[in-house]
């Protein structure tokens, strides 16, 4: 087995155990979860992930913008424009304008009971990815992902301050 590196030695792949790195975990439990559930939902509803992420959003919170959405859910604008543009389009979302420049996206009731579906769908995919977990391991590993979430603003800033840095060396 590898050991983990000490604080006194230098980074190094030979002393590195990637299957101990978080952030490589989490990505892998995306990519493989996110790729078999949006084959899945694109085969059966006719939406890709990006279309059920705000089919969900707006499921739970009735309304937004795609500011508000691209802020919670963590895509980028012109995925979310287009996925918007999309759900319209097929009668799922409706919009109308709100203070200027923004725009209000809500759910019919056709793109509610369609969300209704996928999330029929979504609970069983989890109920899978969590087989043999029991509660008390299910309830710390929320505790523990929403504990990272939280720090999300450190990298953000710790990012920020390396490429500042990395500005002032050129």
């Amino acid at each position: 087995m590898k050991r983990t590196k000490t604080k006194a030695e230098a980074p190094n792949f030979s002393h590195w155990e990637i299957n101990e790195y978080v952030p490589a975990l989490v990505t892998w439990l995306y990519n493989k979860t996110a790729a078999n559930a949006s084959r899945l939902y694109r085969k059966r509803f006719g939406v890709g992930l990006a279309e059920w992420r705000i089919i969900a959003y707006l499921g739970i919170h009735d309304k937004g913008t795609n500011a508000e959405i691209c802020d919670y859910i963590g895509l980028d604008k012109a995925a979310v424009s287009r996925s918007i543009s999309s759900l319209r389009s097929r009668g799922y979302l409706v919009t109308r304008p709100r203070n200027g420049r923004d725009i209000e996206v809500r759910l019919t009731p056709q793109g509610l009971k369609l969300g209704n579906r996928i999330l029929a769908v979504a609970l069983e995919i989890e109920e899978n990815l969590m087989h043999g977990i029991n509660a008390t391991e299910r309830r710390a590993y929320i505790k523990t992902t929403n504990a990272i979430l939280r720090n999300l603003i450190r990298v953000q800033r710790f990012v920020d301050d390396a490429y500042l840095r990395s500005r002032k060396l050129t």
